[in-house]
């Protein structure tokens, strides 16, 4: 192996380990438990439901959802099974009848 080739593997190595670190001390950093717990050091269970209630919506809508499913679940039916058609290898425009 050249040197050079030795370097660029080395390099490589060193910030990998690098980004790696840094995640690392970056997220010990970002300690939860500390912001979860009182002045007497035990876990106050207000803190924890309102940390669960800070990281959900109620503001979430499956319409779009359920059309797809209901586009797929249609087209599934009009599938040919004994001609050998694999609905997974057909691309999703083809099951949804999207024209480009």
């Amino acid at each position: 192996m050249s040197k050079r080739k030795i370097l660029n593997i080395v390099l490589f190595v060193v910030f990998v380990l690098s980004v790696f670190s840094l995640g690392f001390f970056i997220g010990i950093g970002k300690n939860i438990s500390s912001s979860l717990v009182n002045s007497s050091g035990n876990v106050d269970i207000t803190k924890v439901l309102n940390l669960y209630g800070k990281s959900r919506s109620d503001k979430v809508d499956f319409n779009q959802y359920w059309d797809i499913w209901n586009k797929i679940k249609k087209n599934m039916n009009s599938i040919n099974w004994r001609n050998g058609t694999c609905p997974i290898k057909a691309p999703i425009s083809l099951m949804l009848n999207i024209s480009r």
